[in-house]
């Protein structure tokens, strides 16, 4: 569907600035290998010119200012979101970063593929410095140096399972105790060279990073600096020029990393940038898309489903034996403060003033990063807009946002195998229904359950109910880590958490909310034999289908909150009695937990 819109985008002639002129001719600009190869690394000299300017450490903190617009990891990336501790306000938080690989855990561990696998990211990084014009030998002495820098901020990075500790990654500071935190970097050059000057205060999300970023700003020399950043240009455009640069980044990113066998078409390629929400105009292809596939009874069917699901969980949380009244209380009240978004947004992102053409594709790459990432600086000091998206309307996917208390259903997930206006209950609750039972369960994750009603970090727990709390997350995160998808390779159960909580929660709220649903109306029959409460459970899994190579599992195993496909749908099942009386399962068979070591949470 997508490849139509744009095909016919760049195909209409459409006037300047409109949505279809913006997609059509970032299209066609993708499009066009021909001028793409022709160019070479031409494309990219502006950021080259600027890393090879660099000579002092003033004009290192401007240039990594001057590349942060862009996916170039230049030490760490700053955005705009509310503060932590106050959803009113917005602020500017820095994020750790500087790495070419996906996570810390690839630089650090010495298992022998984790060690063959930064041997094979150091060749890539020589080949790629060598096509841009180093010699054979001058590559492999810079690759060898990319990578001893970046296992340097690696050592110094926070891991995964800490930054989902939202107290941990809420250090808002003004700018004189961020100066001696991270002695040594130019946090005032850099603020005005961002356009930020007299900015107050920031939260550097994770401090021993930010200090050690600022070491390295001390020890280590220009020409080194250089290199650094001058790889980090080179890995984020080589996708968008030459055919030898792309190829390469292609042969490790994707053949050796995830072990894809061959890359996806062109046009799918060029579609998924246009479609990049915060980086490209993906809003923009997103209402050419909701205009031809969006129907509005689909927004009306979903929102109903929403307020069963909301009063089964009110009843849910009632019910708990565990939680005391004031907590339950509190859980109440963020419940009912749970604002929806169904489709796409209600007023659509301006982009007055962007200019896209045809004759550069990294060009219009280069535009669309630098325009989406002055929007973002703009919001502060400005009121915080609750309206705003985080997903373009295609995404075929959901999210929650604990400082807006807001679930948000995108139009591209509302959509078979996961939502049909057509379908009966049990096919609609037992799949769209999971997830908005699971963005709602965000809302009481490990997380999620830290923020308040207003989207503020505070602790509305009382300590006993925490403690129990954490008592039953505890047996989840034991049930998760004994999941082995690779031989020597399990899910890590304090990573996925909040996800898992989420896939538990979700399945169970909606199965409330079905059986409400079955009650309103007179029971359906079976269809192909299997009762309602049976295909509940089998759309549930249906919208988990998936093919994965091994490769590309082990680096959502190191990387991704989430659980693999497979254990998203059994893992939850195995814990519900409802299941196992659908189908019934008997005691001691796979998906049969015993009742002992089942999480009963929300």
């Amino acid at each position: 569907m997508l490849r139509a819109i744009v095909e016919e985008a760049a195909a209409a002639g459409a006037p300047a600035g409109s949505e279809r002129q913006l997609v059509g001719d970032f299209y066609a600009s993708g499009m066009d290998e021909a001028a793409t190869d022709a160019a070479g690394l031409s494309p990219a000299a502006r950021e080259l010119d600027l890393v090879e300017g660099i000579a002092e450490h003033a004009g290192l903190t401007r240039a990594i200012a001057a590349l942060q617009p862009h996916e170039m990891r230049p030490g760490f990336s700053p955005f705009v979101r509310p503060d932590p501790r106050d959803s009113s306000t917005n602020r500017l938080h820095l994020q750790q970063g500087g790495l070419g690989l996906p996570d810390r855990d690839y630089y650090l561990r010495e298992d022998e593929t984790s060690r063959s696998l930064l041997a094979a990211y150091e060749e890539h990084v020589a080949r790629t410095l060598a096509l841009a014009g180093s010699a054979a030998s001058e590559a492999r002495e810079r690759a060898a140096l990319v990578v001893r820098f970046e296992t340097r901020l690696a050592r110094a990075s926070m891991t995964r399972v800490d930054q989902r500790d939202p107290y941990k990654v809420a250090n808002t500071m003004g700018l004189p105790e961020l100066a001696l935190r991270a002695e040594g970097f130019d946090w005032a050059g850099y603020l005005t060279a961002l356009g930020l000057a007299g900015i107050e205060a920031v939260n550097p999300r994770q401090p021993d990073f930010f200090a050690e970023l600022a070491r390295a700003t001390r020890d280590v020399a220009a020409d080194e600096w250089r290199v650094y950043l001058r790889w980090h240009v080179l890995r984020a455009w080589s996708p968008y020029l030459a055919k030898p640069f792309a190829d390469e980044h292609f042969d490790f990113f994707g053949r050796r990393l995830l072990g894809q066998k061959e890359e996806k078409p062109r046009w799918e390629r060029v579609v998924e940038v246009i479609d990049d929400g915060r980086r490209s105009v993906g809003e923009a292809l997103g209402r050419l898309y909701v205009e031809r596939v969006f129907p509005p009874e689909a927004k009306t069917r979903l929102r109903e489903m929403v307020e069963y699901l909301r009063a089964a969980l009110a009843d849910r949380i009632r019910e708990l034996d565990w939680l005391g009244p004031t907590t339950k209380e509190s859980a109440l009240e963020k419940l009912a403060a749970f604002t929806v978004k169904v489709g796409y947004p209600d007023r659509w992102h301006d982009r007055a003033g962007l200019r896209i053409g045809r004759s550069s594709y990294l060009g219009n790459v280069r535009a669309t990063q630098r325009f989406e990432f002055a929007y973002e600086l703009r919001k502060l000091g400005a009121p915080v807009d609750r309206t705003e998206w985080g997903m373009t309307p295609p995404t075929v996917n959901a999210y929650y946002n604990p400082s807006f208390n807001e679930i948000v259903f995108p139009a591209g997930i509302l959509r078979p195998p996961f939502f049909d206006v057509h379908a009966d209950d049990a096919s609609n609750y037992g799949a769209i229904g999971v997830v908005i039972g699971h963005e709602m369960s965000h809302g009481f994750d490990d997380s999620g359950s830290q923020y308040d009603a207003q989207g503020n970090l505070r602790n509305w727990w009382s300590a006993e109910d925490r403690a129990s709390y954490d008592a039953r997350t505890g047996r989840m995160v034991e049930q998760f880590d004994a999941y082995e998808p690779l031989p020597g390779s399990h899910i890590n159960g304090k990573l996925t958490l909040g996800e898992n909580i989420g896939d538990l929660g979700g399945v169970r709220i909606a199965y409330a909310a079905f059986q409400r649903a079955l009650a309103a109306s007179a029971r359906p029959e079976p269809i192909d034999g299997l009762s309602a409460e049976q295909r509940f459970f089998i759309a549930h899994a249906q919208v988990w289908r998936s093919i994965i190579r091994d490769e590309a599992l082990l680096v959502r195993l190191l990387t991704d909150p989430h659980s693999p496909a497979r254990y998203r749908a059994n893992g939850p099942l195995s814990n519900m009695s409802e299941f196992h009386d659908a189908f019934g399962c008997a005691a001691g068979s796979p998906m049969c937990r015993p009742a002992a070591q089942r999480p009963v949470i929300w």
